[in-house]
């Protein structure tokens, strides 16, 4: 006697439809834990910046794994606000040694700008070449910045209010020399700023970090990350093309309107600090 219910044709069609459903489920899992980790990540980081302590290991941050690459700050934080919104570029402002010119990596050259003023897009990542170091002639460093958060200065002001990338000679010369620097841009938390006299040199306003520690969360533990700066002794390998890795698929930059620039800046508002971390390489 045969089950019409149970025949080989049934089972065989249930059987497929069970392992069907199993590849799905370990092909989503990967990209569910991901973005649940983001997720998670998105609210130990909000909770931070309301002053909570943070979970986590103290030496690790939150948004922040530093065995990932250059980019996954940014890219953390748009995942874990999926929310379609419009484009938002922050001014920056390179500070840098007399004659030092800081140049943005565009479709198959390196681009300047007066005053070393770039609009950058947050979340970002940008390639960068600085030429013209006075103790160095003809060498170049070619560092990155991630770009993720921005300042809030009245509407149509942003050009007066750009962050400032300040990268003393010291630090220039300690990557040439082969070292590995991380600098990450914050502002402070009201609450627990630093007491000290900023108004002649902002070198008060940068400390350094441990090697082992990571920077992002030393920042964070003092005010908002805006900026992380990586600088070694990587060159490229060709011209900028959004198809390299290198460049970071060459992200949008806009440059100050010629009747702005030409008109003097006004004041560009309490300086961000710095946590500065070098490491040396083997």
């Amino acid at each position: 006697m045969q089950c019409d219910h149970c025949s080989n044709g049934v089972f065989s069609l249930k059987t497929t439809r069970a392992i069907i459903a199993i590849a799905v489920l370990l092909l989503l899992a990967p990209n569910l834990y991901a973005q649940n980790a983001a997720a998670r990540n998105a609210r130990s980081f909000q909770q931070g910046r309301r002053g909570a302590i943070y979970p986590a290991n103290p030496g690790l941050s939150p948004i922040r794994n530093p065995s990932l690459p250059t980019g996954q700050v940014g890219a953390l934080r748009k995942i874990a606000k999926p929310k379609p919104k419009p484009v938002v570029m922050q001014p920056v402002q390179w500070k840098l040694p007399e004659g030092v010119v800081a140049r943005v990596a565009m479709q198959d050259e390196f681009v300047t700008a007066p005053e070393n003023l770039f609009s950058l897009e947050v979340g970002s990542v940008y390639r960068f070449k600085l030429e013209g170091i006075a103790t160095y002639p003809g060498q170049a460093l070619y560092p990155t910045l991630e770009l993720i958060d921005r300042l809030h200065p009245p509407q149509g002001r942003e050009w007066d209010f750009p962050i400032e990338i300040e990268v003393p000679l010291h630090d220039l010369a300690l990557a040439l020399r082969g070292a590995y620097i991380t600098r990450v841009i914050y502002v402070e938390n009201p609450q627990n700023a630093l007491s000290v006299d900023a108004s002649e040199s902002n070198e008060n306003l940068v400390f350094d970090v441990p090697q082992g520690l990571d920077p992002v969360t030393a920042a964070q533990t003092r005010g908002r990350a805006l900026a992380i700066l990586r600088i070694g002794v990587r060159e490229p390998g060709a011209k900028p093309n959004a198809k390299d890795p290198f460049y970071f698929g060459l992200p949008r930059v806009d440059f100050k309107p010629e009747e702005e620039a030409t008109a003097t800046s006004g004041a560009s508002g309490e300086p961000a600090a710095n946590v500065n971390q070098a490491e040396v390489q083997n």
